[in-house]
């Protein structure tokens, strides 16, 4: 059983604007979470980890080191996490099609 294109497509959209929200959450100083954030910075430390190569070109497209070009960053975050999540949704459909192929051939 695979899935299909548009159902891999929707997984990879919903897991970029999942992650360009958590990224807002954690980093925005206008974000609900800014308080939390400042006094538990591990879970945005991690994002911003997982999230380097979106940061750096955050810091290309703006020039300054300090501080990165929000928009650029965002956007860098959403296409990142789209393509992550396509790849995955798609390896997994794979990989399920394969165990189903196999368990038919048993019969």
């Amino acid at each position: 059983m695979m899935i299909r294109r548009q159902t891999v497509g929707a997984i990879g959209l919903s897991t970029g604007a999942a992650m360009t929200v958590a990224m807002w959450l954690f980093h925005a100083e206008s974000s609900p979470m800014y308080e939390y954030t400042i006094w538990h910075s591990g879970v945005g430390n991690m994002l911003a980890i997982l999230n380097l190569p979106a940061l750096f070109l955050g810091i290309v497209v703006s020039g300054n080191v300090h501080q990165p070009s929000e928009i650029a960053t965002y956007a860098a975050v959403f296409v990142q996490w789209t393509v992550l999540g396509c790849l995955v949704a798609w390896a997994s459909s794979k990989l399920i099609a394969g165990v189903g192929a196999e368990r038919e051939g048993e019969a």
